[in-house]
């Protein structure tokens, strides 16, 4: 290890009596992969294995739910009863298989339970979220009952051979109601004071305690900052941490925000490293080991955070979605090889909250999930083959990449001068530059992987003659979908991706004609340039196409930054001076010194007519099929490479 750069990632650390061959944990995560009654299966098995062979130190699984009824979500996993220990016992064999030592987390939703009466709180106070029902207050003399069923669900855990157990007090969930003033206004023995509020806790600490013994190491997740009106201050938090320190804890997991905050806490727009302040005021004020995982999204800032004293240990989920093998790649001095968290949350946290709620994934690893399937082992290919990749999006170097890795002679045209498609573009807006991280890491796995890239050349059906390949795999991407109306070839009109690659100037009125993810995206980008903005939608709402996770913080900032909103406006008509539309019957016009058309995209498909008969093998991936996302594309590009 003399010599690594991630040293201190990299050396063995102590969490009570367990030690661990590294300071890398993989943090918990709800993947929704477990049955519709909770019970585990073999995706979530794979899921998990798969990130103790990456070299974790720490492998923590989904939330075990400690009771039958309250989940957040559907197939979440269940802890409630004994029938449940074999399935945990599968986990925790297969951490313990691939090298890692195992945590078992257990979790009462609370206030967030998706089932009708299942909903329950320290007091009967809506959520911020319409979703989440308003909940029945707990009794007195049933709230000993949720405490017994923390610990019960903890023996389970350690029945299970789990090697520690995680209590979860975190994002708002039944024990960090209680905690947090805004939400508890009882009067009896669990409400009022600080100390008060925190008795549950504490008592829920005591009983797992009893249940698992002095020996195996029990860790509490804890907001640093709940980032709700009226709750504990990070002063009051700390002293909460203190609290359980003394109740027996061995180390503290510091997560940030609740479910229904309304301030950015894990997406893109927050800066790596920024929660750093509340774990180092924790490592302040207690003795025990401190982890952290928000926004912790790379290791270089998360290697100094250690090496600083303001961190034990990092915590991850959302890096390990990624690429799971992250800390053996850091292990064997391999950084530009891991693929990044990008911090978009469309797989990870969209999924998990649409209705009905999805199994999560990553949009830059397409094998998240179906670990054990086997369409997504990349194994050589029996026959090497000559392949052409028509584009390079995200879809077209993934497709590249993985034929090439399985041994296939790979040529990757792009008609531009640079690699990337739309994701250049896609990473302009103000919250989202971490996309663009995808294409120097594509970039370099594509030269890895020998694949011949061939900038500035627009493929046609001579082109493809003269390569003579046995597969042609076209990833042309998307174009701008013009209205029929008048004007719209004026020179004061610009589509989006030209503005938001800087390749078109605008003036100082702006109308965006489309209020889907790309049009808000245009809109964010220009008002952060000082432009006047308006954005206008065919339909009752801007952002329809976002999702639950980001929506909320997009308007935000674009209410901050004065972007007017008109919505239910159908354009009729661009003039030299804006842009006649109309709404509930009546015409109206908004003066724009640029208009810039967001109507949506439409698929390239001219190579595909162009080449039927011409090539025995050809594969339609991405946008090329349909307009979508970079998730969508990357699985098919994986697949297509994958299956030649």
């Amino acid at each position: 290890m003399s010599g690594n750069k991630f040293e201190r990632l990299l050396e063995p650390g102590q969490i009570g009596k367990m030690t661990l061959k590294n300071r890398m944990k993989n943090a918990s995560a709800t993947t929704l992969y477990c049955t519709e009654d909770g019970r585990v299966t073999d995706r979530e098995v794979s899921y998990l294995a798969e990130r103790a062979r990456g070299g974790a130190g720490l492998v923590t699984t989904g939330a075990g739910h400690a009771t039958s009824w309250g989940r957040i979500v559907p197939n979440m996993m269940l802890a409630h009863d004994d029938g449940a220990v074999p399935g945990l016992s599968r986990l925790a064999g297969a951490i313990g298989d691939g090298g890692a030592r195992s945590c078992f987390q257990i979790l009462q939703c609370g206030r967030y339970a998706y089932g009708p009466g299942e909903s329950v709180g320290p007091s009967a106070l809506a959520p911020n979220v319409p979703r989440f029902q308003t909940p029945r207050e707990l009794p007195t003399e049933a709230v000993g009952d949720v405490v017994a069923a923390y610990a019960e669900a903890a023996r389970r855990g350690r029945e299970a051979g789990f090697d520690s157990v995680e209590i979860c007090s975190n994002a708002g969930y039944f024990l960090a109601s209680f905690l947090n003033p805004a939400t508890n206004h009882r009067t009896d023995k669990y409400g009022g004071s600080l100390e008060n509020r925190a008795r549950v806790l504490l008592e829920t600490i005591d009983a797992v305690r009893r249940k698992v013994g002095a020996d195996c190491p029990v860790i509490c997740r804890i907001c640093g900052d709940e980032l709700s009106e009226g709750g504990n201050t990070p002063e009051d938090m700390r002293k909460i941490a203190q609290m359980a320190q003394e109740a027996g804890m061995d180390a503290i997991s510091v997560s940030v925000g609740w479910h229904d905050s309304r301030v950015p806490a894990i997406t893109s727009e927050v800066t790596s490293g920024h929660w750093l302040y509340l774990a180092e005021g924790m490592k302040k004020a207690l003795r025990i080991p401190v982890l952290m995982a928000y926004r912790l999204n790379g290791p270089d800032v998360a290697e100094r955070a250690i090496a600083e004293g303001k961190l034990d240990f990092w915590e991850m989920a959302r890096p390990l979605f990624a690429d799971p093998d992250l800390p053996r790649k850091l292990a064997e001095g391999r950084q530009e090889d891991i693929a990044p968290c990008v911090g978009c949350c469309q797989y990870c946290f969209d999924r998990l909250f649409d209705m009905p709620p999805q199994p999560v994934g990553c949009i830059v690893n397409p094998r998240m999930g179906f670990e054990g399937e086997d369409d997504y082992q990349v194994r050589p290919a029996a026959a090497k083959k000559r392949v052409i990749v028509v584009g390079s999006g995200p879809g077209g170097m993934e497709a590249a990449r993985i034929a090439a890795l399985r041994g296939h002679h790979v040529s990757l045209y792009e008609k531009e001068q640079s690699l990337g498609g739309q994701l250049p573009a896609a990473s302009v807006s103000p919250a989202k530059g971490e996309i663009g991280n995808i294409v120097p890491y594509l970039s370099t796995q594509l030269k890895k992987a020998g694949v011949e890239v061939k900038l500035g050349v627009e493929v046609t059906p001579q082109t493809v003659a003269e390569a003579k390949p046995d597969v042609v795999i076209l990833a042309a991407g998307a174009s701008p979908v013009i209205p029929d109306i008048p004007g719209v070839g004026g020179s004061n009109v610009a589509p989006p991706l030209d503005v938001l690659g800087s390749v078109t100037e605008t003036g100082e009125r702006v109308v965006v004609v489309g209020g889907g993810l790309i049009g808000c995206e245009a809109a964010e980008f220009l008002a952060s340039k000082g432009k006047k903005v308006t954005i206008t939608s065919r339909q009752p709402r801007i952002g329809h196409d976002i999702g639950s996770t980001t929506r909320w913080g997009v308007m935000l900032r674009m209410r901050k930054l004065g972007v007017v909103v008109e919505a239910n406006m159908t354009a009729q008509e661009v003039t030299a001076e804006g842009v006649r539309f109309q709404r509930d019957g009546e015409t109206c016009f908004l003066e724009a010194d640029t208009v810039i058309l967001a109507g949506g995209m439409k698929a390239n498909r001219e190579l595909v007519g162009a080449l039927d008969g011409k090539v025995a093998d050809i594969r339609v991936i991405g946008d090329c099929v349909e307009p979508r996302r970079i998730g969508e594309a990357m699985k098919e590009g994986f697949l297509a490479g994958n299956k030649i």
